[in-house]
């Protein structure tokens, strides 16, 4: 019988494979195997897609179940190109088009890794995409396709073919059609950290080119570049925009302004430090006509990116292969000027041959910097543009197939020599701020203490001026006398204030433990309120009536400590210190508001945030932002506790270039006539605080010196009633 059957089955035939649903793991978990490549592959189908912005939303990711929303405004995929290559595994669609439509982008994106890896991420995904029907005739109308897609239902043993994906369709119309896809990743697999978020900020970083590219003029459609936003409102500290993260991260940052009568003049911000201005006494560029150029300087050192989202060995990738001075006119870059391997400003032959020469007009600044033009960044240390433009550099002519200038111009010349003496002077100048502040310590006391200096001087002058009047000699003896002692007093004053900063320091290291006891604690109170939950359970109605009662405030007293807890770690915790980024002002203003809610619940104090939402500040540790409001609105919460009215506002705007912050309140007011007297150290009026304790003196000293090194302001400004006082924090972008 067995024989019979064996001898029914077809001699010959055709085979064909069938995919089983475990190649999607193996696609998805196996090959992609950290979350943060899995979403880059997503944004890389936006930019095949000819998008020019992604938004990356995350909602609920602190714990499992969470939403990664990727949204993009490229051209989106047609119901057809769903079918046809979304939902075809490895297709060739990329091979046989390899450059988008649009802007004619080399397509990144390979084998379909991207859709695969979002099972990676998260067990459902939502695609909503809407794209026109004719990328040449947009009055056509677009389709919008909704796919789901529940990866849990791709279970090996299953083909491929058999779990179906649930899709609705509809056409739009319309004159202002928005195209791009919507992918939502929902009921994420694991739990985001900061730590996960950090990782994915510095992978992405990877992806996103400091600066855009620009194309040719003959390209029908120009390449307007390519960014990335990240929004999370539980980790504010990373979101933003990765476009201008890297550049943000520069240690300076070098403007040139180039008048139409050919008069130059730059303007230097390195970071952390003052601007500089330098307009050139004798250089002159009439040849070229208005123009302007803006150039970030890196220096691949290590202590130059302590506490930054990316590392030395990163930075100097991206130097290499994207830095350098790039030519732009009217929008259009022309290359190669500034492209891998172009030296159009002679910086790297200048290197080579290690040229020490310094220009003429660079001699002053320079100081007794020994050897300044040794330390003349390369191209892999410059991200610039120069921006032209045929109006008002009629002078400066592409040759007759546009990819390079006509050098032999002498406008090409002064164009040269207009960046070039920017960077002389950024460099001469880095030298001065930099270098010569890595002297040791000791040469750099020993020649540079003025008291030293002056008694020297003195002894100089007494030995020298043997033949000058007696009276002539004795008054300036007693002038140079006077001036060595006003500073020696001057001197004593710093190193009373040093002392007082060494004792805060001090206690601030008790604070560290302090925090790590009361995170004990709290944990420890919040053990004994399940102990007394289960205890009550088995009372009687009266009894568990006036447990009850207790409990609420117990629960009080646990929120409170909390909120304490959450701002010792506002000031202390290491992600508050350890990198310069722009910060949303309104959650940090709200998180200290909590903390400060049982001091105001017990005093009647009206604390209002009326901070902007998406209000940042420009690059600062947040550790500082947090260290400034506690200042500012210990003062008031002091000012206003024994006022009839006691109002508090935190208020914020953006003013062209500058960030303000304003913290007004309905207190006392400002006893003293000069209120600059209050920025000083040890100067203060307020009376001690049964809770917040008596002031050392040193807190509007400590706003001013935080924002001091951002080049910003702290000042008290006109208060309009009902408030009393207004003191203002002005934050430059740079």
């Amino acid at each position: 019988m067995a024989s019979q059957e064996h001898s029914a089955e077809p001699r010959t035939g055709d085979l064909r494979f069938v995919v089983d649903a475990a190649l999607l793991f193996q696609l998805g978990e196996e090959l992609v195997n950290k979350r943060s490549v899995a979403l880059g592959e997503l944004i890389k189908n936006a930019y095949d897609a000819d998008a020019t912005k992604v938004t990356l939303a995350f909602t609920g990711i602190r714990a499992k179940g969470g939403e990664i929303e990727i949204a993009d405004n490229g051209t989106g995929l047609t119901f057809q190109r769903i079918t046809d290559a979304w939902m075809r595994i490895a297709t060739t669609a990329k091979v046989r088009n390899p450059f988008s439509e649009r802007f004619h982008r080399p397509r990144t994106g390979a084998k379909g890794v991207g859709r695969f890896a979002a099972r990676r991420v998260a067990h459902r995904l939502e695609m909503i995409s809407t794209a026109l029907l004719d990328l040449k005739v947009p009055a056509r109308g677009a389709e919008k396709t909704i796919v789901k897609f529940n990866w849990d239902a791709f279970t090996p043993g299953k083909h491929v073919g058999e779990v179906p994906a649930t899709y609705r369709r509809e056409e739009i119309h319309g004159a202002q059609i928005e195209t791009g896809v919507k992918l939502r990743l929902l009921g994420l697999r694991d739990a985001w950290a900061a730590e996960d978020l950090s990782e994915l900020h510095r992978d992405l970083l990877k992806l996103i080119s400091p600066i855009p590219p620009g194309v040719s003029p003959e390209q029908a459609h120009r390449d307007p570049g390519f960014s990335v936003e990240i929004k999370s409102d539980e980790f504010p500290e990373f979101s933003g925009d990765l476009g201008e993260t890297f550049l943000s991260n520069a240690l300076g940052v070098l403007e040139g302004q180039l008048k139409a009568d050919g008069t130059p003049s730059y303007h230097l911000k390195f970071r952390g430090r003052r601007s500089l201005r330098f307009v050139p006494p004798r250089s002159r560029f009439p040849d070229l006509g208005s123009s302007s150029f803006s150039v970030r300087f890196f220096v691949y050192k290590k202590d130059f990116f302590l506490g930054l989202p990316l590392n030395t060995r990163e930075a100097q990738v991206r130097g290499r292969e994207e830095g350098g001075v790039h030519v732009y006119i009217d929008r259009f870059r022309v290359p190669p000027y500034g492209d891998p391997g172009d030296d159009w400003l002679k910086l790297d032959e200048f290197r080579g041959r290690r040229l020490t020469e310094i220009p003429d007009e660079l001699e002053r600044v320079a100081g007794k910097s020994a050897r300044p033009m040794l330390l003349l960044p390369g191209n892999n240390q410059l991200f610039g543009r120069v921006f032209l433009s045929r109006i008002t550099n009629p002078n400066i002519r592409q040759t007759l197939n546009r990819e390079r200038l006509i050098e032999d111009d002498p406008a090409f010349g002064q164009l040269r020599a207009f960046v070039r003496l920017g960077i002389d002077w950024m460099t001469v100048s880095y030298a001065r701020e930099f270098a010569e502040s890595r002297e040791s310590q000791s040469g750099k006391t020993e020649r540079n203490d003025p008291v030293a200096l002056l008694a020297r001087a003195k002894d100089a002058f007494s030995a020298a001026a043997q033949e000058m009047a007696p009276e002539q000699r004795q008054q300036i003896l007693q002038s140079i006398e006077l001036a060595r002692q006003t500073l020696a007093e001057q001197q004593e004053e710093i190193i009373s204030e040093l002392s007082m900063l060494r004792v805060l320091a001090s206690t601030g290291t008790m604070i560290v433990v302090f925090e790590h006891q009361l995170l004990g604690t709290l944990a420890g109170l919040r053990d004994a309120h399940t102990g007394l939950m289960t205890f009550i359970a088995k009372l009687g109605a009266k009894d568990r009536q006036r447990f009850e009662e207790e409990l609420v405030r117990l629960d009080r007293w646990i929120e409170t400590t909390q909120h304490q807890a959450t701002l010792l770690g506002l000031l202390i915790a290491r992600k508050s210190r350890s990198r310069r980024h722009r910060i949303a002002v309104r959650p940090v203003v709200d998180a200290l508001k909590k903390a400060f809610d049982s001091y105001a619940g017990d005093y009647g104090i009206d604390l209002q945030n009326n901070v902007p939402e998406g209000l940042r500040t420009p690059p600062m540790f947040e550790a500082e932002l947090s260290a400034i409001f506690v200042n500012l609105l210990t003062n008031a919460f002091k000012a206003v506790r024994e006022q009839p009215v006691r109002r508090i506002s935190v208020e914020a705007e953006r003013e062209k270039s500058n960030v303000n912050i304003r913290v007004r309140d309905t207190g006392v007011g400002l006893a003293r006539k000069d209120p600059d007297e209050y920025f000083k150290p040890f100067v203060g009026d307020s009376e001690p605080d049964p809770i917040l304790g008596e002031g050392t003196g040193l807190g509007l000293k400590i706003v001013k010196d935080f924002v001091g090194v951002y080049g910003g302001k702290a000042r008290f400004v006109r208060a309009v009633p009902p408030w009393q006082t207004t003191i203002e924090i002005v934050l430059p972008e740079g």
